[in-house]
């Protein structure tokens, strides 16, 4: 059983890039078959080849060991709650709450990765 870690993001940004930042949020993949959920698959996923590979033989590929290697955590987001914030004026998106669960640490390089590809947000 792990020690849980409870993680908050809150970003803030233009309309468009928040809106880009939901679409992220709510990408819809094999790895995240509700798209209502946070997964971490929208930033640090797996090659075409890791795909194919498990794909295959899902006993062969080692998710444990990828998982910790990539995210710096054993499994993805849990319990994880979104909040949008809305502007009274003009009702553009003024802010994203991410709130979540890991298991042993904060998925850093996850963290990294949404800020690199989302560098006009704070």
């Amino acid at each position: 059983m792990p020690n849980w870690v409870y993680n908050r993001v809150s970003v803030s940004g233009s309309n468009e890039d928040l809106l880009e930042l939901r679409r992220q949020i709510t990408k819809q993949s094999p790895f995240n078959p509700d798209p209502t959920e946070i997964t971490f698959h929208s930033w640090v996923t797996l090659s075409d080849e890791e795909i194919i590979e498990h794909s295959k033989d899902e006993q062969a590929f080692d998710w444990y060991d990828w998982h910790n290697a990539a995210w710096h955590t054993k499994w993805d987001a849990c319990n994880a709650d979104v909040q949008y914030s809305v502007s009274n004026t003009n009702g553009d998106l003024v802010h994203v709450y991410m709130s979540f669960e890991t298991a042993w640490s904060p998925p850093i390089p996850v963290l990294e990765a949404m800020v690199a590809v989302n560098p006009n947000l704070s």
